[in-house]
């Protein structure tokens, strides 16, 4: 009997620990979820009573599952960050292809790339400066960017000397940089200019002149 009773103790203990653990991802992921729709909503930098009021939790319990502001911002930040792996893949074109199809075919990837990623981006540039887990974020997208310009544009970058490589790689990476494409989306709102259209062409140029 006392092992039985031992047993169903040991056995409820478990339970209530895998209660508390369900409950605790549970809120953790309620808060990640709300700060994402208001960075989504256009609030970037959202109060902690927002986003507990927005989750249905009070700030004191938030902090259980969060060590400070910062690090509810980080969290969500990497969170938005899972959305980019399906658009990253299509950033990398056939080298083999034609160029202005190459071209054309990166700014499509670049506009749904930062369709995407355009909340998250735009939250990172505001922790970025307080934050060396962010900046390293944005260092590492821009390295991505950088080495789908040498694949996709191998043969172009090939065909220069080696002193001219190096600033029309950094020209092209102008182009597909957040600030620049943020910049063109926000021009194209206003004046109707198309982003893709625009993109295409200031590395079509870039890549058509001579060394």
């Amino acid at each position: 009997m006392a092992s039985g009773t031992t047993e169903g103790s040991s056995a409820g203990s478990r339970n209530e620990g895998d209660g508390r653990h369900r409950r605790r991802q549970r809120n953790r992921q309620a808060a990640l979820d709300a700060l994402v729709a208001l960075l989504d909503e256009g609030n970037l930098r959202p109060t902690a009573a927002e986003v507990a009021a927005r989750a249905g939790l009070s700030a004191r319990s938030m902090f259980r599952y969060f060590d400070d502001v910062a690090d509810l911002h980080h969290a969500a930040i990497r969170h938005l960050t899972a959305r980019v792996a399906p658009a990253l893949a299509d950033l990398t074109i056939d080298p083999s292809t034609p160029l202005l199809q190459r071209v054309e075919a990166l700014a499509r990837a670049l506009d749904r790339l930062y369709a995407v990623v355009r909340t998250g981006a735009l939250a990172a540039r505001l922790r970025a400066p307080d934050s060396q887990e962010v900046a390293e974020q944005i260092a590492l997208a821009r390295e991505i960017i950088r080495g789908s310009l040498l694949a996709t544009f191998g043969p172009e970058l090939q065909s220069r000397p080696a002193r001219a490589r190096r600033p029309l790689l950094a020209a092209l990476e102008i182009w597909c940089t957040f600030e620049t494409q943020h910049l063109l989306r926000a021009q194209g709102a206003v004046e109707g200019v198309d982003p893709v259209k625009v993109t295409a062409m200031g590395m079509a140029a870039l890549l058509a002149r001579p060394a």
